[in-house]
């Protein structure tokens, strides 16, 4: 409660002090104005004396910094002063209209919110289908029409033409609340139409998110139904982001509604604003931009806290389970004719009764149409582009294509204006208002000029000024963007802060205010408009830049020496390209329809230059009389943003990295045999052992036993049988009761596949409750004597904490627990402890076998660990891309494989080269010294007089559990993390602790090689650029001098030049791209290498390979190495000496043959013993040897 409070308080506090600023910005933008204020106020024409005396009155003869803290000080009392227009006090003024704009906006709220969670959900869970397509069109065409177009829209067909509701929303004191319901129902709806689409696309992207977690997956599983997985699993945590996309929206309902209030002609505080703009009227200006601006705030506090708003999330709980019974009561046929007809049925009698076959066939006809020049202008820009261009355009969906091409039709149109406009932009050519004929196709506007014309010079004029406002925006805030990212520091906070405070401010009451005091020129719209969204560019960039920033080869290029701007330009831009693009397009739509709205109500392109807003507002009165006119400018609005969507929509979905998943099964536009004619046989309290390098189809056959299989996979045949049941023909209803109760999962980290918003208890209580096997007491008792049996540490409460809670080894015990519940026949264990620790990995390996021997249980047990699985299993399977390469029992495997893929495997293990020993000449010094060196975190200490010595030519095996300090040191050597004290010498000199502070040649010297080669090379740069960058850097090489350089290096690593030259990482294999980072290592001519856990990632057969070529380059080039790992395999076949680190500490270190000869340091003796070996009775002898019957003290004795 004390953590919620702090949390509230300190929300409150940031909320009042933006306000604070925003209130400095609102008063003292006023005080920029040209001359004198109270001049500028009245005009040229106004004489000395009326001058003077507003001055006095509005103070003026007092120092600014005074009048603020006046204005202020009234402001906080609701006294903003008197209208120099009207002489009415602005509270006064105000006070009521606030009223009915809260009205307005709490009507719409209690319309949307509800339907668009509902809508949200059901469309999330039909995702791919022909609904969820139309969806999306629908809600992209509503978020891309201007308000203005929509509201005049309703009023035509359901005022104008139908007479249902009124075509002004005026108010009066003695209606009653239904008519004040009716009166306001069409401002309302508007409001509705713009809000729910946005809320229902970000609830289904929040869901969508949320089914693709392996928690989600789990429950799928566990045999838990659909809806459940929907409504306990996916909604706890989908509603932050749900609740955070309501509250800012509510936010947009109360500031967003000045558009619709002068659409309406409604007396709220926005129509009072645009009044107050026209006539300069600044008190109401700054009270009404200060309370918009306070509303808006506290909205989004409201947002930022979303996870407090129990109430709300209880209340749509109730409405989103009732969606989803109905969505998956296998009743979607029905549910989407029903919802079809429904649909058709509104927009029918919008139409209006008579004429609706006719609509609905014109409707299609159009559809049919656009489709058709969809179709063709794709397969035109396919002609034309190039292949890799025209490859991603075959993918590209029909309305992409149709957004491209109306794109292209309004570029052809605002470029080549003055040819194709009939007539000139301001000619008068006929009467007012004068209907269409051969000569105008579109009839003529309130003056008489040709409406089509003018509709062509809007398309140079509004997009254009949309286009370099946007330009100037994107510019401004990418280069912010990137810079914060790359600099961090000072500079970060200072422009995070900055946008934080414009953003604060909704953008159409910015404008408003700024455009009151600067005036309506093209110059300012830019300046102010490009203002107004800077920062939202700025957090797009600086957030997606800051993911790239974190990646290895960032921290490679900076340890080289590059500099910024080499970072951004060649490092950060090309992998941030995608998602700024599509940016681009966003902003451009949200530029341009601020621009026309500012336009419609008066502010934007002055007259008589041809703007599609101001066509709106100046043929307005049309509608009254049932003509569409006024709407064509309003339709292009329309139609040009919905394109721009379109086009961004394809261009996030292919940047969101979704078409690139690794999908196994469905592959390039066609079904791919993965596993290829398998068999096995497994009987009760047996287990099977499933190994095999990366992609053997190990998991895939383990769901498979399950009749499970993973999004994108299916089974195409064969036979599945489990107990007599064949599961390929088995209804989806009994495989989920079978897998919550019969068949069991265990995944490979627990802690992703626990709900991170359940408690431990609950989740493991699930599937036994769900299928009645107990109730839930007799559970949670089960469950606490499950976590006794597998010696989790305080049983009886464990299980009442959250996964967060619980450390790793724990949490994988606790879901081999959770996999007992139901009493099993059948546990899938997924490479449950490849993440591990030596030391814990031994917890979760007795606690399986132990499970498994107590309840006689079968089990698959997958991993590539050899070692292991002759611990756990009796009989073992060898895979191959999918297919079987051998099978037989333990022993009988590992004493005699028959072939020679099996053998490969085995012979990983054996590999071994001798120790060498410290040069003993006199004057001999180490290459790297780390002396006495303590380093922290902050405040916290995490190295405390670390010390030990690398010779050239040997290796340093630095080796420990996770958060021992391994990694940690050898950042305190590259100058990432300076110490504290101690120092790190060089071949006997001192290096400067901060590698900023290094010299080049300093910085050549030591290099690194990283764990996870996909982090460590950056995806957008060739093979030979990664390569040739530090001979480049270092050594000045360049043209075919750093060709032959680079073919060199490729020679070195064992990938062929003419093969490799000019791949890309992404096209390599995960041990070609270690062997490209050992390359990238060698270009720099180094003496001495760290090498973080450069296997660990790896399976066996590729890491051997990498091992052996790090063994030869050594020889050949007398690095000395760094080995960082928890691997001790990899110490015996590789290190020459080494360094045992735990919890910050150097508690052993020697030479390797010392180190593996007792008598040891305990520490030391715990993790030699921890290290499984190629013996079926391994386990059990330690266990023996430790003195526990079974686990929980094995890894801790």
């Amino acid at each position: 409660m004390g953590d919620i409070l702090q949390l509230v308080l300190k929300r409150l506090g940031l909320g009042v002090v933006t306000l604070l600023v925003i209130s400095i910005l609102i008063f003292f933008a006023v005080e920029l104005l040209p001359g004198d204020i109270a001049q500028a106020v009245l005009g040229q024409a106004a004489t000395p004396e009326t001058v003077a005396a507003l001055r006095e009155k509005m103070g003026l003869d007092q120092p600014a910094i005074l009048r603020y803290f006046q204005w202020l000080g009234g402001a906080l009392t609701g006294d903003f002063g008197v209208s120099l227009i009207s002489g009415e006090r602005v509270s006064e003024a105000i006070s009521g209209r606030f009223i009915n704009t809260l009205f307005l906006a709490t009507y719409a709220a209690v319309i949307a919110v509800p339907i668009s969670i509902i809508l949200g959900v059901i469309v999330a869970l039909l995702r791919n289908t022909l609904f969820d397509r139309v969806a999306n069109v629908v809600t992209l065409t509503s978020i891309s029409s201007p308000e203005f177009f929509l509201g005049y829209i309703l009023i035509l067909y359901l005022a104008v033409k139908t007479n249902y509701f009124p075509a002004i929303a005026s108010l009066s004191t003695d209606m009653s609340f239904g008519e004040l319901l009716h009166r306001t129902f069409l401002p309302a709806l508007t409001l509705v139409l713009v809000v729910t689409a946005h809320m229902m696309r970000m609830t289904r992207a929040a869901i969508i998110n949320l089914l693709a977690s392996p928690y989600i997956e789990m429950a799928r599983l566990k045999g838990v139904p659909p809806w459940k997985v929907i409504v306990k699993h996916a909604l706890p945590n989908a509603w932050a982001p749900i609740i955070n996309v309501v509250a800012l929206n509510l936010a947009y309902l109360i500031t967003g509604v000045v558009l619709v209030e002068v659409v309406f002609v409604y007396p709220g505080v926005g129509q009072l604003l645009v009044d107050a703009v026209s006539k300069r009227d600044f008190p109401i200006v700054q009270a009404c931009c200060l309370i918009f601006a306070a509303t808006f705030i506290l909205l989004n506090l409201a947002a930022d806290g979303s996870d407090m708003n129990t109430f709300v999330i209880g209340y749509y709980a109730l409405l989103i389970g009732a969606s989803c019974l109905a969505a998956y009561f296998k009743k979607r046929q029905l549910f989407l004719l029903i919802f079809s007809l429904t649909l058709i049925s509104f927009v029918t009698g919008i139409v209006g009764g008579v004429g609706a076959l006719r609509f609905i066939t014109v409707a299609a006809g159009l559809l049919a149409l656009a489709a058709g020049v969809s179709y063709a202008f794709r397969e035109f820009l396919i002609i034309i582009a190039s292949d890799g261009v025209a490859k991603e355009l075959r993918t590209a969906p029909l309305t992409a294509a149709f957004g491209m091409f109306v794109i292209f039709t309004y570029a052809i149109a605002g470029i080549f204006a003055p040819i194709i406009a009939p007539f000139g932009e301001a000619e008068v050519i006929s009467s007012a208002f004068a209907p269409a004929d051969e000569n105008m196709l579109l009839g003529a506007d309130q003056l008489g000029r040709d409406m089509f014309s003018r509709l062509i010079y809007g398309a140079r004029n509004t997009v254009g000024l949309a286009l370099v406002a946007t330009s100037l925006a994107f510019i401004l805030g990418a280069l912010t963007g990137l810079l914060a990212a790359t600099k961090g520091g000072w500079f970060d906070q200072l422009m995070g802060r900055v946008a934080d405070v414009i953003m604060s401010v909704p953008s159409l009451i910015f404008a408003l205010l700024m455009l009151s005091i600067f005036g309506t020129s093209l110059f300012v719209i830019v300046i102010i408009v490009a203002l107004i969204y800077s920062p939202r560019v700025f957090r797009l960039t600086r957030a997606v830049a800051g993911n790239v920033v974190v990646m290895d080869y960032i921290e490679a290029a900076k340890l080289r020496g590059e500099g910024n701007w080499y970072l951004i330009r060649r490092e950060i831009l090309p992998n941030s390209t995608a998602p700024l693009v599509a940016e681009f397009g966003l902003e451009f739509c949200f530029v341009f329809l601020l621009i026309a709205g500012l336009s419609f109500l008066g502010l934007g392109i002055q007259p008589p230059t041809a703007d599609w807003g101001s066509m709106v507002r100046e043929n307005a009165t049309l509608i009254s009389f049932g003509e569409l006119t006024p709407l064509i400018p309003a339709a292009a609005i329309a139609l040009l943003t919905v394109s721009v969507n379109f086009v961004v929509d394809w261009m996030l979905f292919r940047s969101s990295g979704l078409k690139d998943l690794r999908i196994e099964g469905y592959s390039d536009e066609q079904w791919i045999e993965i596993v290829h004619g398998v068999d096995l046989t497994l009987h009760k309290g047996e287990v099977l052992g499933l190994i095999g390098e990366s992609g053997a189809g190990k998991s895939t056959i383990g769901l498979a036993a399950m009749g499970f299989a993973r999004d994108g996979c299916r089974i195409s045949g064969g036979s599945i049988e489990f107990d007599g049941m064949e599961l390929t023909t088995t209804p989806e209803g009994d495989l989920r009761a079978l897998r919550g109760s019969r068949i069991a999962y265990v995944a490979q980290s627990a802690a992703a596949s626990f709900n991170p918003a359940h408690r431990i208890i609950d989740q493991h209580t699930e599937a036994p409750i769900q299928y009645r096997i107990q109730k839930r007491v007799e559970a949670q008792e089960d469950a606490m004597e499950l976590y006794h049996r597998l010696r989790l540490p305080n049983p009886d409460e464990i299980g009442f904490r959250y996964p967060h809670q619980v450390s790793g080894g724990q949490l994988q015990r606790a879901m081999t627990a959770m996999a007992m519940a139901c009493r099993p026949d059948l546990i899938i264990f997924d490479e449950p402890t490849t993440a591990l620790d030596v030391t814990t990995q031994i917890e979760v390996l007795a606690a399986i076998r132990d499970i498994v021997d107590q309840f006689n249980t079968a089990a698959i047990y997958i991993t590539h660990d050899l070692a292991v699985v002759a611990q756990m299993a009796d009989t073992i399977k060898v895979l191959l891309k999918g297919e079987e390469v051998e099978e037989a029992p333990t022993e009988q495997m590992l004493d005699a494989p028959s072939e020679d893929y099996t053998k490969s495997l085995w012979a990983v293990r054996s590999f071994k080269r001798p120790q060498k020993e410290r040069p003993t000449e006199a004057g001999s010094i180490p290459i790297v010294s780390v002396k006495n060196v303590d380093a922290a975190y902050g405040k916290i200490k995490v190295l405390d007089d670390v010390s030990f010595d690398i010779y050239p030519g040997m290796t340093v095996a630095v080796v420990g559990e996770s958060g021992s300090g391994k990694s940690t040191t050898a950042r305190c050597i590259t100058g990432l993390l300076p110490p504290t004290k101690g120092e790190i010498q060089f071949n006997g000199e001192s290096l400067p602790p901060r590698y900023q502070d290094r010299t080049k040649d300093q910085l050549r010297q030591a290099q690194m090689i990283y764990q996870m080669a996909d982090t460590a090379l950056n995806p957008k740069i060739k093979i030979s650029e990664i390569i040739g960058r530090p001979a480049q850097f270092y050594r000045g090489v360049r043209g075919a001098e750093l060709k032959n350089r680079v073919d060199e290096l490729l020679d070195l690593i064992e990938l062929d030049p003419a093969k490799f030259y000019n791949r890309y990482p992404p096209e390599l294999s995960g041990g070609q791209k270690q062997r490209v980072g050992i390359a990238r290592a060698l270009a720099a001519d180094p003496s001495f290498i760290i090498c973080d856990e450069v296997t660990s990632a790896l399976d066996q057969l590729v890491a051997e390979g990498i091992l052996k070529l790090l063994d030869k380059l050594q020889e050949d080039f007398n690095l000395a190495y760094m080995f960082i790992t928890h691997d001790l395999a990899t110490v015996r076949s590789i290190a020459d000496e080494v360094v045992v680190m735990q919890r910050g500490k150097v508690v052993e270190q020697g030479a390797k043959d010392e180190m593996f000869t007792p008598p040891h340091h305990p520490y030391t003796d715990l993790l030699l013993s921890s290290v499984p070996e190629m013996d079926p009775n391994w386990l059990t002898t330690l266990l023996e040897e430790r003195g526990t019957d079974s686990i929980g003290e094995a890894a801790n004795v």
